[in-house]
């Protein structure tokens, strides 16, 4: 994750290369995006509501690199205003004052990492942010679904640090000791409290299978710093779960809109459907979202054919464009079907996407607390030396025309956990002690007071 974004972090490895499916929703998407007037839709690199990275500035006076003015495709131009001079005057008199007076003596190539490393961030829009080859690795292993490390998922944000939102049942981490709600201090001795995106930490937890990391946390419940050594290992991720709560009712948990899980969402809720579900409870609490052509793959099983999912509102390639997203098949569910949807405030991005299009249609009730609030999708570039750039490009509008953008979706019925609960996983709740499932069981079986 990023600078102040909220967004979850799995400690991973190894990501898959891409399926037919995979190559066939970026042509999907690619299509949808082509349906307005700037020309050619995103190319490339699929749209995502994760995050990613960053972009390359540098310049002086006269509008060029002047040790690389003779090869034109370096040479970057801007517009020759006054107040363009002006700020690029103080920008090559800042570069010469770093040069002559840091500590250390940098090289050209230095000053330009740090740039493209900082300009991004400058902006000030937390999901616009550059990453490291390093972080970028582990980013896209954050989507790969088998990894080796610790099995935890982190957040990171502004005033708080990397927050551990969930420990995998039966992970390394777990059997250690760690819980739900430690704010990571160190690892391997080495403070992590400037980390500028969860996928930075990531990087620094994993490693080779049987090797270990010493992991420092600050455990806010007992206000103790405690210290763990863990061996690392592999760990396949499951992203959707399942099982019959009652007779008539599913349940079916989506932990990321992750490659892959179409197919899992799609069996789960076939097989549901044969075991005599009527209605549907979808958890996404601590889901931070994923791949939109995933989140619109399932939407598509659950909704008909040219139902408008979203309106977009972006800009590529330098101009301005607007476009509907809508289904293109037929709904794979009884139109009877209701759904009650878990959320919590790290539910983001691509999860609340989908659970503000099914309420806006009448067909799901939010229950839970108020999810984060980001309304907007980027998209992933990534540059020749395995680093990347994450470029916020357009805001989405619910199909009742909402942005959700810094406010999220307000529950209908506000639950939250008990206060002993708030740090125990969310897969290790009873049913007793899961009050907001116990509602959604009270909304579907029309016994809500």
């Amino acid at each position: 994750m990023s600078n102040n974004e909220f967004i979850h972090q799995d400690f991973q490895t190894q990501p898959a290369p891409k399926s037919q499916a995979e190559m066939e929703g970026e042509r999907r998407l690619k299509a949808m995006l082509t349906k307005r007037t700037i020309g050619t839709g995103l190319i490339s690199a699929l749209i995502t509501f994760i995050l990613t990275i960053s972009i390359l500035f540098y310049a002086f006076y006269n509008f060029y690199i002047p040790s690389v003015q003779a090869q034109n495709a370096n040479t970057i131009t801007f517009d020759k205003t006054e107040e363009t001079k002006t700020a690029i005057s103080k920008l090559k008199t800042v570069i010469q004052e770093i040069k002559d007076n840091y500590l250390e003596e940098l090289t050209d190539a230095q000053i330009l990492e740090a740039m493209t490393n900082g300009f991004p961030s400058g902006l000030e829009n937390p999901y616009t942010y550059y990453m490291s080859a390093e972080s970028y690795a582990s980013n896209k292993e954050a989507m790969s679904g088998k990894y080796v490390g610790i099995g935890c998922t982190v957040t990171l944000t502004e005033g708080i640090g990397t927050e551990i939102v969930e420990v995998i049942t039966g992970g390394p981490a777990q059997l250690a000791g760690m819980m739900s709600g430690d704010i990571l201090v160190s690892v391997d001795g080495v403070s992590i409290k400037d980390a500028k995106d969860s996928s930075e930490v990531a990087a620094k937890v994993k490693g080779v299978e049987g090797t270990t990391v010493k992991v420092e946390v600050f455990r806010p419940s007992v206000k103790e710093t405690l210290s763990f050594n863990i061996v690392r290992k592999t760990i396949e991720s499951q992203n959707v779960k399942y099982r019959m709560l009652d007779a008539t009712t599913g349940y079916l948990m989506v932990k990321s809109f992750a490659e892959g899980v179409p197919e899992d969402f799609i069996a789960a809720m076939d097989d549901l459907q044969k075991k005599g579900a009527k209605n549907i409870v979808f958890d996404l609490r601590n889901n931070s979202g994923g791949n939109a052509q995933v989140m619109i793959d399932m939407l598509e099983y659950l909704l008909p054919a040219d139902t408008l999912l979203a309106s977009i509102k972006g800009r590529e390639d330098g101009k301005a464009f607007e476009v509907k997203w809508t289904t293109q098949s037929g709904m794979k569910v009884p139109v009877t079907m209701k759904y009650a949807i878990l959320t919590n405030e790290y539910t983001a991005s691509a999860s609340e996407f989908f659970s503000g299009c099914l309420r806006d249609y009448g067909k799901a009730t939010l229950i839970g607390k108020n999810t984060y609030g980001k309304g907007s999708g980027t998209k992933l570039y990534e540059l020749k030396d395995g680093s990347a750039v994450n470029i916020t490009m357009f805001k989405y509008y619910l199909p009742n025309g909402e942005s959700i953008e810094g406010t999220g979706l307000k529950p209908d019925i506000e639950v939250d956990l008990a206060a002993a609960d708030q740090y125990t996983s969310i897969e290790m709740l009873t049913a007793e002690q899961d009050t907001p499932l116990k509602k959604a069981l009270e909304v579907l079986h029309g016994t809500n007071p």
